[in-house]
């Protein structure tokens, strides 16, 4: 699953810079470069809009190459290759970096998707998948010492033990709601605090601009995107309970998850481009709740 996702990542992150560099130094980029170079936080830089064009280039370029080792090592990785493996987790590691310092809070759940994935890479079950498939029988673990022991008074009820696929839903759930239950409270907090500065901040240049042309007032979007970060939460917090549940196994929890995941799907989608990651890791979780092995 690791090497899948790595894969489908790579392939997007290749897809979207192909198609953005085919129209490189349109004015829309440069207007949006132009708006950037505005805010104050950026008075120090003394570069030209097409000094940070060229710039912006070449770290595209960089980013397709990487994009296209990804989906490289992914192929390979999934073949049992083990060189393969350490490249994989080394293009995790990239990811993590490139996710959190370029998509910031939005850019958290695809990050922390790569660290489960290089965690999945050296799990147990992958060292022992990846000696099969390269011919090494694994170290006999030493005989344990067995020493006898006095009847127990009450014998301890037994545990169900979480198949492999319910630990990745329960994980992937918990991560992706806690991020957007953070974000969510950050939004909360900037239209309660600072209304009227936000809906300022979004009423000029290139962003005013596209609310024109779709015919929505800055303002009204303000207070629909509070809406729905409102409803995201609460549901995000359902899925974090249900997530805990799912991991500490109690069996119904994988329905009530299902049914969260299913519900975040549109409300994802919804979110053009931003919300995306959440819709690929529900989209996992949906998989892995309906294999053979969670259906216990």
């Amino acid at each position: 699953m690791a090497c899948v996702y790595v894969g489908l990542t790579s392939l997007i992150v290749f897809g979207y810079l192909v198609s953005a560099l085919s129209d490189w130094g349109s004015i829309e980029l440069q207007e949006s470069v132009r708006d950037a170079l505005d805010d104050p936080a950026f008075d120090g830089v003394n570069l030209s809009v097409t000094e940070v064009i060229e710039w912006l280039r070449r770290i595209a370029y960089v980013v397709v190459f990487l994009s296209i080792a990804g989906i490289v090592f992914a192929v390979f990785a999934a073949r049992g290759h083990r060189g393969s493996r350490v490249y994989l987790t080394v293009m995790c590691g990239l990811a993590f970096v490139g996710f959190v310092a370029v998509g910031g809070l939005a850019g958290l759940l695809p990050a922390a998707l790569a660290v489960v994935c290089a965690m999945q890479l050296w799990s147990p079950e992958s060292r022992a998948w990846f000696d099969a498939k390269n011919g090494v029988t694994p170290a006999r673990p030493a005989e344990p010492i067995v020493v006898p022991a006095a009847a127990p008074a009450a014998v301890a009820a037994p545990t169900r033990e979480l198949a492999k696929p319910e630990r990745i839903a329960g994980l992937v759930t918990m991560i992706g709601s806690w991020l957007v239950v953070m974000f969510s409270a950050y939004f909360v907090l900037v239209y309660t605090t600072a209304r009227e500065s936000y809906v300022d901040s979004i009423s000029k240049g290139s962003t005013r601009r596209a609310f024109d042309d779709l015919g929505v007032e800055p303002s009204d979007f303000v207070t629909w995107m509070f809406i729905y970060f409102v409803v995201c939460g609460v549901l995000a917090l359902l899925a974090c309970a249900s997530a805990a549940l799912l991991l500490r196994g109690v069996s119904r929890a994988r329905t009530t998850t299902m049914v969260l995941a299913v519900v975040s799907l549109p409300m994802s989608v919804a979110l053009v481009g931003v919300g995306w990651p959440w819709t690929a890791a529900a989209i996992v979780v949906i998989v892995m709740l309906n294999k053979r092995e969670a259906r216990v």
